[in-house]
């Protein structure tokens, strides 16, 4: 690393976590400044010294001299690939057979702490009154939410696409009237580190305001923070599947309601969450952890 540090005339290095302190070996060898990424406890010593800057989610993270060099930075989305696309919507209604029905979106890996037990509690319940709602659900390893759907006898209801490539995502959640992720923290096996830090940047949650949805997620800070409740979307209690079952009821019952939702979410997220924005926050962080050796880019 150091090696190459010195090849490259590297001003700056910037490590996440992950790399076990390989920067900030680097940076000691070469004496080129440090920024650190954290999203989780595996942070050395040796990279929290050497940082003159710590990208996180939470100050909480660090106490003393180390919370001093925390910087904020959320996660992002790029809204030019996430955004309202009426073609996509009817091509993947299309391909579903879902013309004529209100579509409840899920995107995600089926970890159970998604919330997905009470989504299916709650899909239960909307469908004894709307038999025409549908639930796409989108990504990997959910056979264990596709067996409990069929044992709670609603899989006529319920799609599974599996995994899906990255830069299609957007045409499913467009083939969607609401989005939901109901988050529940109770469930993540490292409950220490959430109830200490909370949990991580909702990407998701941007994701699904980005292409002009209404949003159903959990009153969980950090990711309640873009969703204004009964304005972009609404908020639940975690693990609360009677809530989200009327919050759902709720946005597919007034669907223009749900419509001024989905683009007053949108136009917070292009102002408050989008990559440009990150963008020019991460340019700052950079500029002064090296100082003025680094010209000025437009």
């Amino acid at each position: 690393m150091a090696r190459l540090v010195r090849e490259y005339s590297i001003d700056l290095i910037f490590e996440r976590e992950t790399s076990f302190g390989a920067g900030a070996a680097a940076s000691v060898m070469t004496g080129r400044p440090l920024v650190l990424e954290v999203i989780g406890n595996r942070v050395t010593r040796l990279q929290m010294s050497r940082s003159r800057s710590i990208i996180a989610y939470s100050r909480g993270m660090f106490e003393g001299k180390e919370a001093s060099k925390v910087e904020l930075v959320t996660g992002a989305v790029d809204t030019e690939s996430f955004k309202p696309d009426l073609a996509s919507r009817e091509e993947v209604r299309d391909a579903y057979s879902l013309q004529g029905s209100k579509v409840v979106g899920y995107v995600g890996t089926f970890q159970e702490w998604h919330g997905l037990t009470e989504l299916i509690e709650a899909a239960r319940e909307v469908l004894r009154s709307r038999q025409d709602v549908r639930f796409l659900m989108v990504g990997p390893y959910y056979g264990e939410t596709e067996a409990r759907v069929k044992s709670a006898g609603i899989a006529d209801s319920f799609i599974f696409t599996g995994p899906i490539k990255y830069e299609q995502v957007p045409r499913y959640m467009n083939a969607s009237d609401v989005l939901v992720a109901p988050y529940n923290p109770d469930k993540i096996e490292s409950t220490e580190q959430v109830r200490k830090h909370g949990l991580g940047s909702p990407l998701k949650v941007f994701e699904y305001m980005a292409v002009g949805k209404p949003v159903i997620t959990t009153n969980v800070k950090p990711i309640s923070d873009p969703v204004e409740d009964g304005v972009t979307g609404y908020l639940i209690p975690p693990g609360d599947s009677k809530a989200l079952g009327e919050a759902i009821r709720r946005a597919i019952d007034n669907p223009e309601a749900a419509s001024e939702m989905g683009a007053a979410g949108r136009r917070f997220v292009v102002a408050n969450y989008s990559w440009a924005q990150v963008a020019r926050q991460l340019d700052g962080i950079f500029r002064a952890a090296v100082g003025p050796t680094i010209p000025s880019r437009n």
